[in-house]
């Protein structure tokens, strides 16, 4: 995130964690509800996917300087 947020590392570095935070919480337990409805195997394969998302997300999110 700092490498992508252009000239405001600060704002970075304080929004990682906010979101990083909510991430670790949510995520096993939508991974669990994921396996529950469409099997182990699937729903880990939709890891890679959602990690690419959320890069995709912030590659976006950049405002051009």
């Amino acid at each position: 995130m700092i490498a992508a947020s252009g000239d405001r590392p600060d704002l970075a570095s304080a929004a990682s964690p906010v979101w990083a935070g909510p991430a670790m919480g949510v995520g096993p337990f939508a991974l669990g509800a994921l396996a529950d409805g469409y099997g182990t195997h699937t729903s880990f394969l939709m890891v890679p996917v959602l990690a690419g998302l959320a890069a995709g997300g912030v590659l976006s999110a950049r405002r051009p300087a």
